[in-house]
């Protein structure tokens, strides 16, 4: 990987006080969103990532937040109002009417 990968790699995890992030996870039907955030202080996720995985180490299952959980406690990131529309709907609606 050339200098230049890197550097836009690691810029790829990191954001601004400001910024906004959708967080997702999973690939095709198992994928999802874990929370729309609006960052409140300057945060590297991975090294936020680590941060999480260090502190819930230690935690059963049922005492570990989830890690938007814990960003949140953390003072990082607040969570943005919104709504969701899944446009699969909408493709829906065209191809009954003859849109395609």
């Amino acid at each position: 990987m050339s200098e230049e990968q890197q550097t836009d790699e690691k810029r790829a995890h990191r954001y601004a006080a400001g910024e906004h992030i959708l967080l997702t996870d999973g690939t095709y039907s198992n994928y999802g969103v874990m929370g729309f955030l609006r960052v409140k202080k300057d945060l590297d996720l991975v090294l936020c990532y680590n941060g999480w995985c260090d502190a819930i180490k230690e935690l059963t299952f049922a005492e570990k937040p989830s890690f938007v959980a814990w960003l949140l406690a953390q003072g990082m990131v607040d969570d943005v109002d919104h709504r969701e529309t899944n446009m699969g709907d909408l493709y829906d609606l065209r191809r009954h009417r003859n849109i395609f």
